[in-house]
């Protein structure tokens, strides 16, 4: 049996690596790997080596081999390496996202987790493996039983499957997470929609959609699902009076006035004598004359109560009659602010087109002022002096040069704007530009008049 020498061979493969070549470093290692296969550290640089030299399958083997025996053997975080390893060279490989998944939730990391098993979910979806894809959905509720978009996917998965009952119990727990959390009243809506065609008889379920419907002024909605349930709705006292109510606001009158003599039988069913003739109450509101009609049912109820109900009826219909005189004032107050505003805009003297092509659309720069010329030049020529300084200290000479040069243009530039600028002029001296007394720029001279000889004094 031959010995082998593990130094040797190991500064041979490292050689053969400093060198570029990768295949003869993998035949090294393997000899290693021939006499102790379960030396996972070689295995590995193996599949580094597979890597390099793009032979991919080769490379996923090992790696493979090397996170199945760290996973084994609770080296979990090395596994959870060599797994990504292996997903940066195929991220479509179902099983070892699986494993990773897997390995995260033994870790404890359910974010991790759950993150990966949504990839997972996603790619066996796409792929029409419904049964594994609903199982990792199952995997992800559970992880994460309060995120509401994990379990409205595994309702969506078994209506998939058809299997609808389990579907409507997922709706339900969600439903129920958003009504606890008070949150999201819109997707509430939409859940209860999808709840209560299976679930007829959930009275409390029918009642809160049409409350949140009434909260939301859309009656129509809200009569809609109270038509469509009748049995549960004139059974109830509070969905009868809503759908009543309803009706009224809607100005559907009759209908209204059907709906509140069944709301007073009902209460009158109840023993709620003083509900029943407030019902009534309601019928006179709407229709004062009706009056004579109602009089014997509500004197059979009690006793003068009808001139009771008569008063109080007027004084609703009084009521409701200012609210909308006043509405219809803030209506006509709003109308006429916004025609006089419609006025005023016409008033405006319109622009003739060749003013109205001069203005711009929008703000155009204005051209400095001399004085912010000569600020600014005098910002400039103080920042290259400075600059040049300290070019100077550390013995770039020849880009201190270019900065005196700068700074001397700048200050010249300042005197052809105002020629006794006493600053410019003496940084200039100091630079040995000019002297401190600049002479002014000469000024335009009108010429002789031809003909003339110009006498000289001199």
């Amino acid at each position: 049996m031959t010995v082998l020498n593990k130094d040797k061979i190991l500064d041979a493969a490292k050689d053969f690596i400093t060198e570029g070549k990768f295949d003869k470093a993998v035949r090294e290692y393997e000899k290693l790997l021939q006499a102790d296969p379960k030396d996972m550290r070689i295995k590995l640089r193996i599949a580094e080596l597979f890597a390099k030299i793009r032979q991919i399958p080769e490379a996923i083997k090992a790696y493979r081999e090397v996170a199945e025996s760290y996973a084994h053997d609770g080296f979990y975080l090395k596994a959870v390496t060599v797994y990504k390893n292996i997903l940066r060279l195929n991220p479509s490989l179902l099983d070892v996202n699986q494993a990773l998944a897997a390995l995260y939730e033994k870790m404890g990391l359910n974010q991790d987790a759950v993150h990966q098993y949504e990839i997972l979910a996603q790619a066996f979806e796409q792929k029409n493996r419904f049964d594994e894809a609903l199982k990792v959905r199952q995997k992800l509720v559970e992880l994460a039983p309060s995120e509401g978009t994990h379990r409205t996917r595994l309702a969506e998965a078994y209506q998939r499957d058809e299997k609808k009952e389990e579907a409507i119990e997922q709706y339900e727990l969600l439903a129920k997470q958003y009504k606890e959390q008070k949150k999201e009243p819109h997707r509430l809506i939409e859940l209860y929609e999808r709840i209560l065609p299976s679930r007829p008889q959930n009275k409390e379920m029918l009642t809160h959609l049409v409350d949140l419907y009434y909260q939301k002024k859309d009656y129509k909605a809200a009569l809609k699902w109270l038509e469509q349930f009748k049995q549960v709705t004139s059974a109830d006292t509070h969905l009868l009076g809503l759908q009543a109510e309803m009706y009224a606001v809607l100005n559907q009158l009759d209908t209204a006035r059907g709906k509140y003599q069944e709301l007073a039988e009902l209460y009158m069913q109840q023993g709620e004598n003083q509900k029943a003739l407030n019902a009534y109450g309601e019928i006179l509101t709407l229709l004062p004359e009706e009056m004579e009609t109602l009089r014997p049912i509500v004197e059979g109820i009690q006793a003068g109560a009808m001139e009771v109900l008569q008063k109080k009826s007027q004084e609703k219909r009084q009521s409701k009659q200012e609210e909308q005189k006043l509405k219809e004032e803030e209506q006509e107050k709003e109308k006429e602010a916004k025609e006089k505003a419609r006025d005023l805009e016409k008033q405006k003297p319109k622009l003739a087109p060749q003013q109205a092509s001069a203005t711009p659309p929008f703000p155009v720069k204005q051209p400095p002022t001399e004085k912010g010329d000569v600020n600014t030049l005098l910002k400039k020529a103080k920042s290259a002096l400075q600059l040049s300084k300290a070019y100077e200290t550390t013995g770039l000479e020849s880009e201190a040069k270019q900065e005196l040069s700068q700074a001397r243009d700048c200050l010249k530039k300042i005197l052809t704007i105002d020629s006794q600028h006493a600053e410019a002029l003496q940084l200039l001296k100091d630079l040995g530009g000019v002297p401190v007394q600049a002479p002014a720029p000469p000024k335009n001279k009108p010429e002789p008049p031809k003909g003339k000889k110009k006498i000289s004094f001199v």
